[in-house]
């Protein structure tokens, strides 16, 4: 389905045990009000507070499921959030594998 540009109000906020925000909003779709589940939002950024009215993109999951992706709030999704911390990790391994070449190398001289 494609998604569809829509307002909304924060229904509930969610948090899980692993740092990500997720909201349970209302969403208003042809005049009827209907109940939809956010993408994964990091929670180093601002939340949101209930009952806040916010710009969505809304769809349906080919299973039924209702999704939104909020707009212009400055909040980043996790996907999104990945970036930096992917950086690091593998800049980290970069490091350990160089350490371990110079180590073998030198065993071998």
């Amino acid at each position: 389905m494609d998604k569809i540009n829509t307002t909304g109000v924060i229904n509930q906020t969610i948090y899980s045990d692993t740092g990500n925000v997720m909201y349970i909003v209302n969403v208003e779709l042809n005049g009827n009000i209907v109940k939809a589940q956010s993408i994964n939002y990091s929670s180093k950024t601002k939340s949101l507070p209930d009952g806040k009215k916010v710009s969505v993109n809304y769809w349906e999951t080919p299973k039924g499921n209702r999704l939104v992706e909020i707009l212009d709030e400055n909040i980043v999704s996790c996907k999104s959030d990945l970036s930096g911390e992917l950086r690091i990790l593998a800049l980290f391994g970069i490091i350990v594998i160089i350490i371990i070449c110079v180590f073998i190398i030198k065993r071998l001289i």
